[in-house]
């Protein structure tokens, strides 16, 4: 007959042992070891449930799960994220010209001053261009030149004249004096017509003076209107060869400030536009950590924070300067301003861990945070009995969340040691046992 062996949730069964004659002896004394066995475990089982853990209904490995203790006193509440350190300044390169990439100086990593060669383009329609320019310059310097000579050349015939009619005029006016000194002195060798004839020719040698003066005026505005005119023509030229000369110079694309070259992915022969982008420098006498913080934490993180920055290798202090508004892929990112001196280690995309401390409690009974606590909620825990061999299900409320520790509101008591391992797997029983 079988032998059953009954107990709440635990059925043991014994079935005949038939011994086949033809079998062998090592599987006969096998079998038997395993009847044994049975026995031994129904034993043990009996005095287990003898010994007062009946109420529990399932049994841990105590070796596989983790333990922590309730303790009262300093709180600190701080946050956790990671990230990497990026320059403060990055300076992107970019063409303003068309080009053919003709040879390239620099390449990512290597150090740069500012004004150094990066990329050289080549553009033969500009080049051309710059030497036509060239060649309208010179052609409209000289044939400037030559109209201003000209100009020059006729206000002087124009004072040369002026002067010979100044000469006539002094001259005819001598004569007239002396005529009507002797008129009046009764001297009858001049006549009253001659002297007539000496007035006359006065008069016309006056309204020439005053016609050539007003020519030679004339002509003197004239040339200084077309000395302007020129100038700007000539200044109008100018600036048009500076701009085609900026062009072709723009052709070798410099470095607007000292730093590193991150980035630069370019070709030999490959054609840029204007506004393509050439390379990124960035300074590494400055940088800052972005971080990257679960949503559900950001909320109590505030500009002004203080924040320890980790590079694995140092600690660098900082604070909160900006919290993005948006939230991408659950997180939240938060930059933080390095203060006093960088490590050596520090350089562009190192990854960092940052602790955002958001404020300090004192008297506050606290606990190392289990996987599935977060902030202002409740759940249950496995306080251990004190026994050490039973731990039993309790309603706990939970308070503020810090990187490490969760604060405990009601539920728990200093000295209480709970399980903080994954407890889906006996979360339905009220006690378990820890084996």
């Amino acid at each position: 007959m079988p032998c059953l062996v009954h107990s709440r949730q635990f059925t043991v069964e014994f079935m005949d042992i038939t011994i086949d004659k033809k079998g062998q002896k090592a599987t006969n004394k096998k079998k038997w070891y395993l009847a044994a066995a049975g026995i031994a475990a129904i034993t043990i089982f009996y005095i287990f449930l003898s010994s007062g853990y009946s109420n529990a209904s399932y049994i841990a490995n105590n070796r596989s799960l983790l333990f922590a203790d309730v303790q009262r006193g300093h709180f600190d509440i701080s946050v956790r994220g990671y990230g990497i350190l990026v320059p403060k300044e990055i300076h992107w390169i970019s063409t303003d010209i068309n080009g053919r990439v003709k040879q390239i100086w620099r390449m990512p990593g290597d150090n740069v001053k500012r004004g150094d060669v990066l990329v050289t383009l080549q553009n033969p329609q500009l080049v051309q261009k710059r030497e036509e320019t060239k060649w309208e310059l010179e052609a409209l310097t000289a044939e400037k030149k030559a109209e201003q000579v000209a100009l020059e050349s006729k206000l002087f015939q124009l004072k040369a004249t002026l002067l010979e009619t100044d000469s006539e005029y002094d001259t005819t006016k001598l004569v007239l004096d002396a005529q009507k000194a002797l008129i009046e002195a009764g001297n009858s060798t001049i006549s009253a017509l001659d002297h007539s004839k000496t007035k006359l020719s006065m008069k016309k040698i006056e309204l020439q003076q005053k016609l050539q003066a007003q020519q030679y005026k004339k002509m003197e505005e004239n040339l200084a209107a077309y000395k302007e005119g020129a100038k700007a023509r000539l200044n109008k030229m100018h600036k048009i060869l500076q701009q085609v000369q900026g062009q072709v110079d723009a052709l070798s694309i410099i470095a607007t400030s000292d730093g590193v070259v991150q980035e630069m992915d370019l070709e030999l022969g490959q054609q840029l536009a204007s506004g393509d982008g050439v390379a990124k420098i960035a300074q590494l006498d400055d940088f800052k950590a972005e971080l990257k913080v679960q949503e559900l934490q950001v909320q109590n993180i505030q500009l002004g924070q203080t924040v320890k920055v980790d590079t694995r290798t140092s600690t660098v202090n900082g604070v909160v300067v900006r919290i993005d508004p948006n939230v991408v892929e659950g997180t939240v990112q938060v930059e933080v301003s390095l203060q006093g001196k960088l490590p050596p280690e520090a350089r562009p995309d190192l990854s960092v861990e940052g602790t955002i401390s958001i404020a300090d409690k004192e008297n506050v009974l606290n606990v190392k945070r289990p996987a599935f606590a977060s902030e202002n909620s409740q759940a249950y825990v496995y306080r251990v009995n004190n026994d050490a061999k039973t731990a039993q299900r309790v309603k706990v409320e939970f308070g503020q969340v810090s990187t490490n520790t969760v604060e405990i509101i009601s539920g728990l008591n200093a000295g209480d040691k709970i399980i903080i391992s994954d407890q889906s797997a006996w979360e339905q029983h009220s006690q378990i046992i820890l084996n």
